[in-house]
This record gives C-alpha cells, structure tokens and sequence, in this order.
C-alpha cells in the first residue's frame, strides 16, 4: 500500500512536472515570439530614425539651396543697381559731352561767320583800292588758273573714260595712249593708236 501511495504521487508528480514543462515551453515560446516583435519594433525605430534623419538632413540642404539661391538673388539686385548707376553716371556724361559739342559748334559758327566777314572786308577792301589795270591782272590770273584747272580736270575725266572703256591688260601693254592738247580744249581728247 505504501508503494502504491508512493507510485500514485510519483504518478502525480511526473504530471505536474510534464504539465510545468508544457507551460514552461510555451511560456519559453512566448517569450521567444515577444523578442521576435521587440527586435522587430526596435528595427522598425532604427528604420524610422534613419529616415528621419534623412529627411532632417534633405530639409538642411534645400535651405541651405535657398538660401544661395537668396544670396544670388541678392548679388544679382546688387549688380543691376550697380549698372543702373553705371549707366546714371554714362548718361550724364553724356550729356556733358554732347553740350560740349554743341558749344564747340556754336564756337566754330560763330568763328566762321567771323572769318567770312573778315574775308568779305577784305575782298571789298581790296577790291576799293586796287585800280583798274590790277583788277584786269587779278581777272586774267583768276581766268588762267581756271582755263588749267578745267584742262587738268579734262585729262583726268578722259583718262578715266578710257579706263572704262580699254580692258585693263591691254592698258598694261601700252596699246592704247591718251592724247591731250593742253593749250586748248579738245572736242575729241581720246586717241587711239
């Protein structure tokens, strides 16, 4: 009977030990899943840290790109002042010389019309006091130098006409001359021969 009582809590306390073994696992399974969901958690944070921290740092650089693009807008102002003073300060020089300009010009007019009067004097005193045989001097000299400057001009217009009309590299071989009477005026001053 002892034995029996004996083999009874033997019994009894192999199935307690196997029904503590049971919870224990599955409390070691709990356990071992809430680890499961912790790392998982604790991987999701960093995760979500990582991102944002990223997102800090993209948010630093666009104002940091923002602040450039500021600065530029600034310097760029800057400089339009700038040439817009630049081109205040042109203007008004300018200006400065275009009044010059206008003074030089009314210098210079006045400084002609004072010069032709003085020549108008002249000429009419000259001629007041010159006599009739020097003004018959003065007139064949005037006369003169006309009759040479309408023969040089002459020879200058038929030297010009035969070019035009002589192609250039028979003129290069000298066939052709001009012929010119200086003494009178000629009808017909190009000769070829």
């Amino acid at each position: 009977e002892r034995a029996r009582e004996l083999e009874a809590q033997l019994q009894q306390a192999h199935s307690l030990a196997q029904r503590e073994g049971e919870a224990a696992e599955r409390l070691v399974g709990t356990l071992l899943e809430q680890v499961k969901e912790a790392r998982k958690q604790a991987q999701t944070a960093a995760e979500r840290e990582r991102e944002a921290a990223e997102r800090e740092r993209a948010a630093a650089g666009c104002a940091g790109e923002l602040e450039a693009a500021a600065q530029r807008e600034r310097e760029a102002v800057e400089r339009e002042r700038a040439a817009a003073e630049r081109a205040a300060e042109l203007e008004a020089r300018l200006r400065q010389v275009e009044a010059k300009v206008l003074l030089l010009e009314d210098r210079a007019r006045v400084k002609s019309l004072r010069l032709r009067n003085h020549a108008c004097y002249f000429c009419t005193h000259f001629l007041v006091m010159c006599s009739q045989s020097q003004l018959q001097v003065v007139f064949m000299t005037w006369r003169t130098w006309v009759t040479e400057e309408r023969a040089a001009q002459t020879v200058v217009d038929a030297e010009r006409e035969l070019e035009e009309r002589v192609p250039k590299n028979m003129l290069s071989l000298g066939r052709f001359k001009v012929c010119v009477n200086k003494s009178s005026t000629p009808k017909s001053p190009v000769t070829a021969e």
